[in-house]
């Protein structure tokens, strides 16, 4: 338990994996990042991130329901329980929707269908108009909710040091490259030194291929966000509204942020890998035009064109780190006992920071449940 352990990155799978290390007794863990945490453009730091249970997979909705405790109780300064409207326009067939449906069911968690009896209720208790809601299948889950991503993360940080992890930051934090000899591993920083520990814990997300190969196994990709900013009214109006999950076009968004009334929309894609630079004034802060699209007309939709041409006030590329199944890997890098890769969050990693570094730190004591592993395996 007195191994040097570094960590390289603060975000989700870091800071969640530095705490519960230290939980667990290791007494030499010590995390690095280019910026302190919340790093701003981590893909965890943001003002808000769903925090739901409603997936597809009953493996993911099971672990989601574990987290969402955690959210309750550890991290409930940051969760507000809002509520998710899973939808799929009428004429479109959705398998995501209707298995997540299913695994709601099964849970016994509290849903309320989408259909012509339940439209005038809906309505009234989300504050979204009859006629966003009459053209779709899917439901309410009165269960779900969002958190507060960047002040969540500030909290993670702050266990992180409360438990002595120890943290370096700016060119003394940005590894630049890491080699394994003579049972160490070697990392060599952005200022010109270099630093040898027993075992690492690359968290690294959409940087991990930078630091090694990681052939297919990885994929960067580029995430559209708008944020459009209502008035104390528009916000009041729309304070009852639960977050939209709509799976069809892969738009949703927010309730407006009690902090300061934005309300937040994505796209949930494929996502960009190459991005071209386009002028600046006639493409909104460089939104690629299809995605700006996307997020246009789900606000009109789901808002009745009430904001369909709001000026956005913030827009960014979130970048994701995506595997072809959609999993996580928590495993080691292969042929090596000292390199651990925890990383690919998927764009579906966030919910999971209240617990995740617990599975991480099973997973290199190799104590993980043997499903978890072949899930999460590299």
């Amino acid at each position: 338990k007195d191994s040097r352990i570094a960590i390289i990155g603060c975000g989700t799978f870091g800071l969640s994996a530095g705490k519960f290390l230290k939980l667990r007794g290791y007494t030499d863990v010590h995390m690095y990042d280019r910026k302190e945490p919340p790093v701003p453009d981590a893909s965890s730091v943001d003002i808000n991130r769903i925090i739901r249970p409603d997936y597809a997979d009953p493996f993911y909705a099971k672990l989601a329901l574990e987290a969402q405790e955690a959210w309750r109780t550890t991290y409930r300064d940051h969760y507000k329980q809002a509520g998710l409207l899973v939808t799929c326009a009428e004429n479109a067939e959705s398998e995501y929707q209707r298995s997540s449906e299913s695994n709601m069911d099964q849970l016994d968690l509290n849903i309320c269908k989408i259909n012509a009896k339940s439209i005038d209720h809906l309505s009234n208790l989300m504050g979204l108009s009859p006629a966003a809601l009459a053209p779709l299948n899917g439901y309410l889950n009165f269960s779900s909710g969002w958190a507060h991503a960047s002040d969540a993360i500030e909290q993670a940080y702050s266990e992180c040091k409360a438990l002595g992890v120890q943290f370096s930051f700016g060119d003394d934090g940005t590894v630049i490259g890491l080699s394994e000899k003579d049972g160490t591993v070697k990392l060599s920083f952005k200022s010109g030194c270099t630093v040898d520990v027993d075992f690492v814990v690359l968290a690294t997300g959409a940087w991990t291929s930078g630091l090694i190969n990681t052939g297919s196994k990885l994929r960067a990709a580029g995430q559209a966000v708008g944020i459009i900013e209502l008035t104390p009214e528009e916000a009041a109006k729309y304070a009852k509204m639960p977050v939209i999950l709509d799976l069809g076009s892969g738009f949703y968004c927010f309730p407006p942020h009690p902090q300061n009334n934005y309300l937040k929309t994505a796209w949930h894609s494929l996502g960009y890998q190459h991005l071209a630079v386009h002028d600046h004034m006639k493409h909104k802060l460089n939104l690629p035009e299809i995605a700006e699209k996307v997020l246009r007309d789900g606000l009109d939709h789901y808002f009745q064109g009430e904001f369909a041409n709001r000026e956005w006030k913030h827009t960014r590329i979130c970048w994701y780190t995506d595997t072809h199944n959609g999993n996580f890997i928590i495993d080691y890098y292969p042929n090596s006992d000292k390199i651990f890769l925890a990383t690919a969050g998927n764009g579906h990693a966030f919910k999971f920071l209240p617990i995740i570094g617990d599975y991480i730190v099973q997973a290199i004591e190799g104590t993980l449940d043997p499903e978890l592993a072949q899930r999460f395996r590299y």
